[in-house]
């Protein structure tokens, strides 16, 4: 089957060790969507920026294997970083991240401009960052601290967007004691998806106008 923009996207974790001079594409995605691929691949960004990699096929595997370690280096790619790989056609794939520390992709992958100067700018503020574990069933916690980086406070009061393999389902949103928690909607979302405990669901903001996330989800 040859791999078209409709394709799902697959996701990799990012580990120096495994993946420093290469990437495996997973073998069943490859098998699926990804049997015409050309040997000459880009990795595009967010924020526009563009790498030339070229596929390694062998008997083991599709690799992305040159120009990999460059992408790796100029987006600072570190340990636990999840990659999503969404094939656009003729070897294009747009590429988002969530970072390992935050979970929130970096707001200079959206904007290039806003590349952080030192190393140390990288480490997240851990003591105001809002990591927790939902005990409710009923509603979902969006970390406010992602939602006033990224999002107008304003936009709390509008309708908020989740997108699963091209379903989009319409949220609505609340805000108590300093937390935004998704309400109307969410049970819907759950039980169409069948979400169930120990599943794990990644969200990608893909507008900040309209407040649109995609969701992936993963057992």
């Amino acid at each position: 089957m040859a791999a078209s923009g409709h394709n799902p996207p697959f996701v990799k974790i990012y580990h120096s060790q495994a993946h420093d001079s290469s990437l495996r594409i997973p073998p069943q995605w490859v098998r699926l969507y990804g049997r015409d691929l050309p040997p000459q691949c880009f990795l595009v960004m967010p924020h526009g920026g563009k790498w030339d990699v070229r596929l390694l096929n062998v008997e083991n595997g599709c690799y992305f294997r040159n120009g990999w370690y460059s992408f790796v280096v100029a987006n600072n790619v570190i340990n636990g970083d999840i990659l999503v790989f969404t094939h656009v056609g003729a070897g294009v794939f747009q590429v988002i991240r969530a970072a390992a520390l935050t979970g929130c992709p970096p707001i200079y992958d959206y904007d290039g401009a806003l590349w952080p100067e030192s190393e140390t700018d990288l480490i997240p503020d851990l003591d105001t960052s809002d990591e927790y574990e939902s005990s409710e069933t009923d509603s979902i916690e969006i970390p406010l601290s992602f939602w006033t980086r990224f999002i107008s406070e304003s936009a709390i009061e509008g309708e908020t967007y989740f997108t699963v393999c091209g379903g989009t389902w319409e949220m609505r949103l609340a805000k108590h004691r300093g937390r935004i928690r998704v309400k109307r909607g969410w049970s819907h979302f759950k039980q169409v998806n069948r979400l169930t405990v120990g599943m794990t669901c990644c969200f990608y903001l893909v507008d900040t106008e309209e407040v649109h996330f995609y969701v992936t989800i993963h057992p």
